[in-house]
């Protein structure tokens, strides 16, 4: 998986780390220009100028329909360095079990899943309280 710690602020970089960091259902391989192009009605070259930034300035309708594809906030591609997406310093676990969730099937092990989380939401909060001894970095 790529690092997801620092990405430069430019739409192709942001982009990239979007093709890199979001893979197929299923698999360890991430999509390609052409499956991204066909799944959002964008046409290959208009996507691939968009990944070799040739074109920097997206249309609002482009930016909407790669962030629909990718499940992120159109923000993505322009929040400053902070975002936890895209610049700030993450947890590596923590990208990877969202990477994974976001793969999952509706259903289900989603619920497990959902389940799972806020019994450790749970336990950190428990740790967190005054006169309790709890490891918060675990």
């Amino acid at each position: 998986m790529a690092d997801a710690g620092r990405v430069d602020g430019s739409f192709a970089a942001r982009l990239q780390h979007l093709f890199e960091t979001h893979l197929k259902a299923g698999t360890d391989k991430p999509y390609s220009p052409d499956e991204v192009a066909k799944a959002t009605g964008l046409s290959l070259s208009y996507v691939n100028y968009l990944l070799s930034g040739e074109r920097d300035n997206p249309t609002r309708s482009a930016i909407q329909k790669l962030a629909n594809f990718f499940r992120v906030e159109p923000n993505f591609f322009f929040d400053p360095v902070g975002d936890t997406a895209v610049g700030a310093d993450v947890d590596s676990d923590l990208e990877t079990i969202t990477v994974l969730a976001r793969r999952m099937p509706a259903g289900r092990p989603r619920a497990s899943l959902r389940l799972i989380v806020e019994q450790v939401a749970a336990l950190e909060a428990e740790g967190k309280k005054p006169g309790r001894r709890g490891r918060a970095d675990a």
